[in-house]
């Protein structure tokens, strides 16, 4: 009945219907509730969210004012549906009209600001929030000080970090976690490791991930000796390497050049029983197409189609370039006719690698006519 009534725009009869059941149940209020939900999904779900809104205003007009429970819920829909224009206004009405919006409606709407690095309305919701008296917890700084390290603003987020420990909030190793990948994406190695060492001070055990972080960070550094470090520092605590943190290091150890190191830690990780995924197989592959194994790499690439794995874009790339060093061009061609064949969108190193390779085997009006081709 509701889905016909909605379907025929007739919302008005839906409260009047909401209007009549209210007087045999008062003390069930919460019934009215999921009707308001029911109602309200439908409508934003339809992309009618002027209706909704209105539905909502004309809810509390006629004394219904829904559990924020359901609310959030339907806000977190909307951010989750990339609707966060339509999820604003919404929380703007509940603003106006009610109900009093609770932590998690604040956290949900700053949250979804985070992830699309709308940073400053994030901040402005932060601030009305503490402005109407509600205190941020341990879930609401974690996303905050995440989008400030993801953004590059390391020092607003120190700053925030602060601000939430004198607060008495236990930071937690995944926030931890989150703002040490941060700094060692930005190359701020020297403020990853305070992260660490704070972390470390507060008593908190770092996980899996904390231990990949470093690993991969001091791999980037070409430290691999303080890498492997990590690593038995991780077994001593009982904790395994990850198959990224096996990535990490084979990557580190082919790019110093030792791939023997690097192929040797892959059967490694094979033997204990780690399944290589995409990345693993590619920093392998990469690391022996860059110095001239074709062969092993061909091998290994090959393997890795066995047993299943979907080659990446940059595993293609990767043995189109080791052709191209070869001057080998007829064979990176057949690469490039495979990754398409693949389903593979070749991208613009996929292009450039080819047209410089043709260029440099002294054929530029062949490169020519391939970026021409191709534009």
């Amino acid at each position: 009945m509701l889905c016909s009534l909605i379907d025929s725009k007739q919302i008005d009869v839906v409260l009047d219907v909401c209007g009549e059941t209210s007087n045999g149940l008062r003390e069930e209020q919460c019934r009215h509730f999921d009707v308001y939900s029911f109602v309200m999904h439908g409508l934003f779900k339809k992309g009618e969210a002027e209706r909704g809104l209105k539905f909502h205003r004309a809810m509390i007009e006629r004394g219904f004012v829904p559990n924020i429970i359901a609310c959030n819920k339907i806000m977190k829909n909307l951010c989750n549906g990339d609707c966060t224009g339509v999820a604003f206004g919404f929380f703007s009405l509940i603003l106006e009209v009610g109900p009093n919006p609770s932590l998690v409606t604040f956290s949900t709407l700053i949250n979804a600001y985070c992830n699309e690095g709308r940073l400053e309305e994030a901040f402005e919701l932060y601030n009305i929030m503490i402005a109407r008296g509600i205190t941020p917890d341990l879930v609401l700084y974690s996303i905050l000080i995440d989008g400030l390290f993801r953004a590059g603003k390391s020092m607003e987020g120190r700053q925030l970090l602060s601000v939430a420990i004198n607060s008495g909030i236990k930071l937690d190793v995944v926030v931890f976690s989150s703002i040490l990948d941060a700094c060692v994406k930005m190359g701020d190695w020297e403020r990853g490791l305070e992260v660490y060492n704070r972390m470390l001070k507060q008593g908190i055990i770092p996980n899996m991930v904390t231990y990949g972080i470093l690993v991969n960070g001091l791999c980037q550094k070409g430290q691999l000796p303080e890498a492997f470090g990590i690593v038995g520092q991780m077994l001593k605590q009982g904790v395994e390497p990850s198959v990224l943190t096996y990535s990490s290091l084979i990557d580190g150890l082919c790019k110093a050049g030792n791939l023997r190191g690097g192929y040797g830690l892959y059967k490694d990780m094979v033997k204990k029983g780690y399944i290589p995924d995409v990345i693993s197989h590619s920093v392998l592959i990469n690391g022996l197409t860059t110095h001239g194994q074709m062969g092993d790499a061909l091998r290994l690439f090959y393997q890795a189609l066995k047993s299943g794995l979907i080659p990446s874009v940059f595993m293609f790339n990767t043995l189109i370039d080791g052709w191209c060093r070869l001057k080998r061009i007829k064979d990176a061609v057949k690469f490039y006719i495979q990754m398409v064949m693949y389903g593979m969108v070749p991208d613009v190193v996929t292009y450039t690698t080819l047209i410089r390779g043709i260029s440099d085997k002294g054929k530029p009006f062949e490169a020519l006519v391939f970026f021409l081709s191709n534009a």
